[in-house]
């Protein structure tokens, strides 16, 4: 039995699978195997390899229930950073200037969050309800390197669920793009191709 975030994996035979949480749901699981077609020739080296078949899954274990589904979401006001050490952090602030949520900037235009904090952005018009902060350390005391930028578009993740806060992931899209300095710059992500050293 392992246990992920409160999340437990355990097969219980050659056969039978159960996900289960923390609180007591579990949900027993028959394994589901699919033939491999004997029709499909082997390729030779100097055809193209294509694949016209449409493949089943072999064994894909189902999704675990949303009833599982815990939050990541730390609510820590006393946590002290020191500045400019996560440049790409942001800070999401409504008409009165207060703080509710924290995103990343991944390019000149965009910031990632969670979505369940733009639940509050039904319309367009919603927009203007939120301002973005980049490179604030202390929003009543400021900095130089401070900017606050406006977003011109909310992308929330098609399958976001506001009562389980499955997909909770959205897209901000600045009107304006950001400048980069040694004080404010995007998160590093993963080049497009994975970079291999064999």
């Amino acid at each position: 039995y392992n246990k992920f975030s409160g999340v437990g994996h355990q097969r219980d035979s050659k056969d039978e699978e159960t996900i289960c949480c923390t609180s007591n749901i579990h949900m027993k699981l028959k394994k589901t195997t699919y033939p491999v077609p004997s029709d499909v020739s082997e390729p030779t080296e100097t055809e193209e390899t294509q694949f016209d078949y449409d493949f089943p899954s072999l064994y894909r274990p189902p999704l675990i229930p949303s009833s599982c589904v815990q939050s990541y979401i730390v609510q820590n006001k006393d946590s002290i950073t020191r500045p400019h050490a996560y440049p790409w952090m942001a800070v999401l602030v409504n008409r009165q200037n207060q703080p509710f949520c924290g995103g990343s900037l991944i390019d000149n235009y965009h910031i990632l969050t969670a979505a369940h904090c733009l639940d509050q952005i039904v319309f367009p018009s919603d927009i203007q309800k939120v301002k973005v902060y980049l490179g604030a350390h202390d929003l009543e005391i400021g900095n130089p390197n401070q900017r606050r930028v406006n977003i011109s578009k909310v992308i929330k993740h098609r399958d976001y669920n506001r009562q389980t806060w499955l997909n909770d992931i959205a897209m901000l899209r600045l009107e304006t793009p950001v400048m980069f300095s040694k004080y404010l710059y995007p998160v590093c992500l993963q080049p497009k191709e994975p970079q291999s050293s064999w």
